[in-house]
């Protein structure tokens, strides 16, 4: 598959640490009694399209952040290629509104109303249901004999939690970071919850990194989709800062995945094969 030389992924690295995608807008202020002009920070939201061998996938609505990496990603944890997919040539458009991916091998192309579909920043419900995917049904279950003591789990979260400048600029994206079992690694934000999940499995997967022994840390809910795109990625544990959901506990649990949900301050709740975190 496409591997990153080291200078490429170095000039990709420089070009997203660089950018801060926001915009200044004025605004009123009501504070107690109080009413004033002023303006604000927001963070960018753009519509993006990914396009697959010539053949259009989907449109993301995303925070216009490490593109490569979240057409990869997206591609990957979605199922339309596996791990050993040769991602020949991944060219974004210079204004950052579509990419074009070329790929080897297993491929699976959209079909019926799939083609063109609009992927919302929300919660997904312009999304087709990620247990059918576009391959054959649920992913092979996770295996890994990951240990983690719960201690480093949750440092780790706590420094996650304090280390996005957009967040702080603007309270409007969510994050997601790898993890090993000493300390942190990549991190990306976006505006949508699976956006931030899918760039960060991309930046592994175009870096070549082994997964079955990293954790994934994220700031959104912990629901069905998330536990199957941290699944397909080989992935074995998901912690998070907020809340999971019924089918996002019965999946983890059928498929192997340790989770974790409300790991802040200096508690957690795993409702997963918990047998990972000591």
């Amino acid at each position: 598959r496409l591997i990153l030389r080291a200078t490429e992924r170095e000039a990709l690295m420089k070009h997203y640490e660089e950018k801060r995608y926001t915009e200044r807008v004025a605004i009123e202020r009501i504070e107690a009694e109080s009413r004033a002009q002023a303006d604000d920070m927001v963070v960018a939201e753009v519509p993006f399209t990914i396009l697959l061998n010539g053949v259009e996938v989907a449109t993301l609505l995303c925070y216009p952040s490490a593109l490569t990496f979240l057409a990869a990603g997206y591609l990957f944890s979605e199922g339309f290629v596996d791990a050993g997919t040769d991602l020949s040539e991944i060219v974004v458009n210079e204004k950052g509104c579509y990419v074009q991916v070329t790929a080897k091998g297993t491929v699976r192309l959209p079909h019926g109303n799939l083609t063109g579909r609009l992927v919302i920043s929300g919660c997904g419900q312009c999304r087709v249901p990620l247990m059918q995917g576009v391959g054959n049904g649920l992913p092979a279950p996770v295996s890994s004999d990951l240990r983690m003591d719960h201690r480093v789990l949750i440092e780790m979260m706590n420094q996650f939690q304090e280390s996005s400048a957009v967040f702080r600029d603007t309270g409007a994206v969510h994050s997601c970071a790898i993890c090993d079992r000493r300390a942190l690694g990549y991190q990306a934000d976006d505006i949508g919850r699976h956006n931030a999940l899918d760039k960060v499995v991309g930046w592994s997967f175009l870096n070549g990194i082994d997964r079955e022994d990293k954790v994934l840390l994220i700031t959104g809910r912990a629901s069905s989709e998330m536990v199957l795109k941290t699944v397909r990625a080989g992935i074995p544990v998901l912690v998070s800062r907020s809340a999971a959901t019924s089918l996002g506990v019965s999946l983890a649990e059928h498929l192997g995945c340790t989770l974790i949900g409300f790991a802040r301050g200096g508690r957690m709740n795993i409702y997963s094969h918990g047998f990972r975190v000591g």
